[in-house]
């Protein structure tokens, strides 16, 4: 059995034991106060992303806007950003009490031509990445155009039909 014996060679008395027992329960709870205050105090945090059109490559210079919803339900938009030449972004949060994990978290991208909103949940650490990928659009058969299109389409399939019925 190992037995632990101080600097002179004998053996602590329980008096002593439990001086070292409280010093090291002291300096734990010193420690683990510490870490805790420092955690808190790390901001800003901050949300950052990089923005890519429907082909994959980054858009420079698009307009970023940040907005979060704290516990009472409240949307605050942080001021908006400029993606730089690697199209990167990054929105800083100098006030703490609006960052609240698990509540919703809306990243809107402008690039002048075209718009898209990502929403996603908070998390509990000092930085979110949310990337924002553009996807090919389709055109919408809402304008004139778009209906011309289609009554086009429609009327060539209406001839061929019939067509390819009477040769049979």
């Amino acid at each position: 059995m190992f037995k632990m014996k101080d600097v002179t060679g004998k053996l602590p008395s329980v008096r002593s034991i439990s001086r070292m027992t409280l010093v090291a329960l002291t300096v734990c709870m010193a420690v683990a106060l510490l870490s805790t205050s420092v955690n808190a105090g790390t901001w800003p945090y901050s949300i950052n992303g990089y923005v890519y059109d429907e082909d994959g490559f980054i858009i420079v210079g698009a307009t970023v806007s940040v907005s979060v919803w704290n516990n009472a339900n409240e949307k605050t938009t942080l001021p908006d950003q400029v993606t730089d030449g690697d199209g990167f972004y990054e929105c800083a949060f100098d006030d703490g009490s609006i960052w609240d994990p698990g509540k919703p978290v809306e990243v809107t991208v402008d690039t002048g031509t075209k718009q898209k909103t990502v929403t996603d949940t908070l998390v509990a650490g000092p930085d979110m990445q949310i990337d924002v990928h553009f996807e090919t659009a389709i055109p919408q058969f809402g304008t004139i155009t778009g209906f011309v299109v289609a009554a086009g389409l429609v009327g060539i399939i209406a001839i061929m039909i019939p067509a390819r019925v009477r040769r049979d």
